[in-house]
């Protein structure tokens, strides 16, 4: 098979899809969706240990039942830093750009700790808010994280280029002020040098926030009972606090991956977060924009090639496959590499190289239909609507065009409803010649089967109609008792064969015009015996009941009976009914040695009993439905005695 059915144009018509796919990834068209994917991955990764270095002392309602109304002096400070003087570092996530009476006795305190740092914060205008000149904090960091077009944070950035000058986030000041290490930073960009003076903000050394959990993944501990003593400082040793609020009103709320819950993270959380991937070196790294939209090229084109030359069902395997690869790979990534590559290109890439190799596996099946074409016309004998198109130059737009596999199933289409009437016909034909000679096979081969079971009869005058006559008396006794079609049919056929043992008695003994002595009749019971032997060991179920009936038509139902004198239902229900139909057919036959007697001597034989007979010997089931249709048996003898 070639490489794929329409050469070097096609090959072309791909790369240049492929092109396409990407430069929509470059317009920002997939942002949604692989923004969507981004926060799932979090969700479906669930959370992590916060890094226990870390704590949160959070201004919360306790703490303003405690220490009064906000904003509360600032002493409340002073004493929250004496709390936590043996900390290693300690960030105030809170604003203190205007003065306070209160303002020497925490500076004082800043200083005793000494590993303080204040925040810097930027109005709407981008302008900077500082702390207080008089305050001389250790460090300063900037605490403004700007959330994506859609309202969720997922990325921040360590340094801010305001005038030229930067500024080191709140949370890399935490970092450099509890590891004594310099972050290496990026430096700033000419079109920053190209406008001093002007208000504008420019963020470098972008990082993707590894997020811990929910919010409240991190312990917060109440401001409030901090400064009451209810930890040691001790506890604090060792430990980077960070000092927020999360009273209503009071601090900025960030919506996260993880707030599918409408949970909403505090910003004092957030800058905890940013220095736990610092401290632990774990923040999330991204693909490359550029170097994942060349890998895709250079990808999926070997992928559809692949898929251009192999079977259906492989292409449909690879294609599951390719996109199992793509939504777990970028899934394994996140969680165990912290590496996030985004999935729609890639994904969109895949089910367009799929489709357009499915369709040019079509358009070949298509040029497959054309030399096929017209052997089917002939084949039918129809008439060829349009000559079909030559397989040579098959293109996808060939195909996708109106000459394409569309008009190849139109003709066959027009030449199936010509054929359909011919075909029907012949169907027909054919089925009705199938079922006649089914039904010519199936009678005679029951015709000769009576045929021979009647030969032993007939050795015997008396009884030639007898065996027609039990075939109507066993079918209108098995109706009557409300047995099935199928069994009706079985039994009406196989009561014919119940004396085909009497072929092996001698004639001195079935032909005796008198009556027979004790020896001449236990030969003649043999008879079952015989015709059960004679019928032993077919596979067919049919035989198998004539065997059981040959064998026990003469048992009787209190065990009177006779070859093995069984009783009740061990007889089988065969045999208990056509006992019966045998029993009236013999009382109203003439015998060599007894009269013929008539329909209601019989019946009263039969149902009331005599010195031979008795109720008791039938099973009473049969013999109720017997005494039911008694006048359907005169019937019977009547129109078929001679």
């Amino acid at each position: 098979m070639k490489l794929f059915p329409a050469g070097r144009r096609l090959a072309v018509f791909v790369l240049a899809g492929l092109c396409l796919i990407f430069f929509f990834d470059y317009l920002g068209l997939f942002d949604g969706t692989d923004n969507y994917s981004y926060d799932l991955s979090f969700r479906l990764r669930g959370a992590r240990h916060p890094d226990p270095r870390i704590v949160i002392v959070d201004i919360d309602e306790e703490t303003l039942d405690a220490l009064g109304r906000w904003p509360f002096p600032r002493r409340n400070y002073a004493a929250f830093l004496e709390s936590v003087r043996e900390a290693d570092a300690v960030g105030f996530d809170v604003i203190m750009d205007e003065p306070s009476a209160d303002d020497s006795i925490f500076n004082l305190a800043i200083r005793q700790q000494g590993r303080v740092i204040l925040p810097v914060y930027f109005d709407s205008e981008a302008a900077p808010h500082y702390p207080l000149s008089a305050f001389k904090p250790h460090r300063t960091g900037h605490i403004h994280v700007e959330p994506a077009v859609d309202a969720i944070l997922r990325e921040s950035f360590h340094t801010l280029y305001y005038q030229q000058k930067g500024i080191p986030s709140f949370s890399s000041a935490l970092y450099e002020t509890m590891t004594d290490k310099v972050m290496r930073r990026g430096s700033p960009s000419a079109a920053v040098k190209a406008e001093p003076g002007r208000n504008v903000i420019f963020q470098v050394d972008p990082t993707r926030i590894n997020f811990r959990g929910p919010p409240r993944t991190y312990p917060y501990l109440s401001m409030g009972n901090v400064i009451l003593g209810d930890y040691p400082s001790s506890f604090f040793r060792g430990k980077a606090v960070l000092l927020g609020a999360s009273a209503p009103g009071l601090g900025d709320v960030f919506t996260t991956p993880f707030s599918q819950h409408r949970n909403r993270m505090a910003g004092v959380e957030v800058h905890a977060t940013m220095l736990d991937n610092l401290l632990n070196g774990d923040s999330l790294k991204v693909a490359g924009d550029w170097f994942r939209r060349f890998l895709g090229l250079f990808l999926f084109f070997p992928i559809f090639t692949l898929l251009a030359k192999s079977s259906y069902r492989k292409v449909g395997l690879l294609w599951v496959a390719g996109c199992a690869i793509i939504v777990l790979g970028s899934l394994l990534l996140f969680t165990f590499a912290r590496y996030w590559i985004k999935p729609t290109a890639f994904f969109i890439s895949l089910n367009f190289v799929f489709v357009v190799a499915h369709v040019c596996r079509l358009d070949e099946a298509a040029g497959k239909l054309s030399d096929k074409y017209l052997s089917i016309v002939s084949l039918v004998g129809a008439r060829a609507p349009t000559p079909p198109r030559s397989r040579t130059g098959l293109t996808l737009p060939s195909f996708l065009s109106a000459e394409g596999l569309n008009s190849h199933i139109q003709r066959l289409f027009d030449v199936e409803q010509q054929y359909e009437g011919k075909l029907q016909k012949i169907i027909d034909e054919k089925t009705g010649e199938l079922s006649n000679a089914l039904d010519m096979l199936h009678s005679m081969s029951r015709e000769i089967v009576l045929r021979l079971t009647s030969a032993g009869e007939y050795r015997d005058s008396d009884t030639g109609r007898h065996l027609t006559r039990i075939r109507l008396y066993v079918k209108d006794l098995s109706e009557a008792m409300g047995m099935s079609h199928a069994f009706i049919e079985e039994i009406t056929f196989t009561s014919a064969m119940h004396d085909i043992g009497k072929i092996g008695i001698p004639d001195h003994i079935l032909l005796k015009p008198g009556g027979l002595t004790p020896e001449e009749f236990e030969i003649m019971k043999t008879h079952t015996l015989i015709g059960e032997k004679i019928l032993a060991g077919s596979r067919y179920p049919t035989i198998q009941l004539s065997a059981r009936l040959a064998l026990c038509h003469h048992e009787k139902w209190d065990g009177s009976g006779y070859p093995h004198g069984l009783k009740g239902a061990a007889i089988p229900l065969e045999a208990r009914i056509v006992m019966i139909c045998d029993i009236y057919d013999a009382l109203r036959s003439r015998r060599p040695y007894k009269p013929e007697f008539d329909h209601s001597t019989a019946f009263k034989m039969i149902t009331e009993g005599d010195r031979k007979t008795s109720p008791d010997q039938f099973d009473p089931d049969v013999l109720g439905a017997f005494t039911r249709i008694a006048a359907a048996f005169e019937e019977i003898y009547d129109r078929h005695r001679n």
